[in-house]
């Protein structure tokens, strides 16, 4: 195994204060947490789900309304490094509040939006606003959960938190939208958001051990960028993130409409799978930080359920509605399987990232994954116009197999190398 010079001693356990009120507050802790992942996903979906209300007001086609969800997919991934240097001088548990206020605010105010182009300037804000908390709360799960605790904290707090938020969007605001408007159901998305704000101002904390380290002040840039910018380990834990991101977007906004062009489906089917494929994200993220857990796995919970995922969706073309049902079960659980295990890693690399540092890298692997999230649906759609669905969706599975198998690059964690 690759050794980094002057090792960080791993911290397992809090250096000061009692351990039994650490283990007592960790779990309590997991709740305000989560919370801002069900917000940061429901306020991001929820125009999804409004989209046929906003077509019709003001006269939107399809790539227009992809646009809504673009933007705020372009603030998202542009925030996330930023906030994480932030976070070095202002506090995690600052950068957060900051970020979620925005996101839920800006988000609101959609609601209030006069025109298409003023809509797509807020959804930008209100992505910029969720791409600066959504590091900083892995972060803080980093610091509240040691050793293999942490993929299950992960996937209790991001992973099925994550999915929560995204079908409440797309599933339960759909009959609020149909009681309220979009205008109300937009607003409300935003309230909720500002009211878990509240709750994270008042119950959010950090855990007493890594208090003075977590709440901002001076840093030695130059280390900072050897621990987490010239981080190897980071680079390729963030790549194999890179086709999942892209194919699990372009899934679940396009399953019904290819459903419908291929197999002349109803719109209303369609949606039932598409709503399938979404819900299977919460199974997919518990069973994953299980995994993770239970045996002390963490490259292996990541990459190969990603290359199954990009296998399903290679096959979903050739198979008929078997291979949609197969896309279903393996694109639908694969992403959010991986995540708690893939988010892991930075926390996991105590030789050499610090408790500090977590927020920064967490920021690091999301922009590095992200970018599929931009580039994948672009060249779906330049082969989908010239060569049609099939090779799309082949390259966007082959994409995603190469990328997730870059992962195995990265060392694996040190506690993982030992016994925990």
């Amino acid at each position: 195994m690759q050794q980094y010079q002057q090792p960080i001693p791993p911290l397992d356990l809090p250096q000061t204060g009692s351990l039994d009120d650490h283990l007592s507050q960790r779990w309590r802790q997991l709740v305000p947490i989560s919370l801002t992942f069900v917000v940061l996903t429901l306020n991001w979906f929820v125009i999804a789900a409004a989209f046929p209300q906003l077509g019709q007001q003001f006269h939107l086609g399809v790539s227009q309304l992809s646009d809504l969800v673009g933007m705020f997919i372009l603030g998202f991934a542009l925030a996330h490094i930023p906030a994480g240097v932030a976070a070095y001088s202002i506090g995690v548990k600052r950068t957060l509040l900051l970020g979620l206020f925005v996101e839920s605010l800006v988000g609101g105010l959609c609601a209030i939006a006069p025109n298409y182009q003023v809509l797509l300037l807020l959804r930008l804000v209100a992505g910029l606003g969720g791409g600066a908390f959504v590091n900083m709360s892995l972060a803080l799960v980093s610091s509240w959960f040691r050793g293999k605790e942490l993929a299950l904290a992960l996937a209790l707090s991001a992973a099925a938190s994550f999915a929560l938020g995204q079908v409440l969007a797309l599933l339960g605001w759909i009959p609020l939208i149909d009681l309220m408007g979009w205008r109300g159901a937009i607003l409300l998305a935003g309230g909720i958001g500002l009211g878990v704000w509240l709750v994270g101002l008042l119950f959010l904390r950090v855990p007493g051990n890594e208090a003075q380290h977590l709440s901002g002040g001076s840093i030695e840039w130059r280390e900072v960028r050897h621990r987490v910018f010239f981080n190897r380990d980071l680079w390729f834990v963030g790549l194999s993130f890179f086709g999942v991101y892209g194919a699990g977007m372009l899934v679940a906004q396009l399953l019904p409409i290819y459903l419908g062009q291929m197999y002349h489906l109803s719109a209303d089917l369609g949606g039932r799978y598409a709503a399938a494929f979404v819900l299977m994200a919460i199974p997919g993220g518990l069973l994953g930080g299980y995994v993770a857990h239970r045996f002390h796995l963490l490259r292996a919970a990541f990459v190969w359920p990603w290359v199954l995922l990009g296998v399903s969706v290679c096959l979903l073309p050739f198979f008929g509605m078997v291979g949609v049902a197969l896309m279903i079960l393996f694109a639908g659980a694969g992403p959010q399987f991986g995540f708690s295990a893939w988010s892991a890693m930075p926390g996991r690399y105590t030789d050499r990232i610090r408790p500090v540092d977590v927020a920064t890298a967490e920021g690091l692997i999301l922009t590095a994954g992200g970018l599929g999230g931009f580039i994948l649906p672009v060249i779906f759609g330049i082969l989908e116009t010239r060569f049609g669905f099939s090779v799309a969706f082949v390259f966007v599975g082959i994409t995603s197999i190469v990328f997730a198998l870059i992962g195995l690059a990265a060392r694996q964690p040190l506690h993982f190398e030992q016994k925990d």
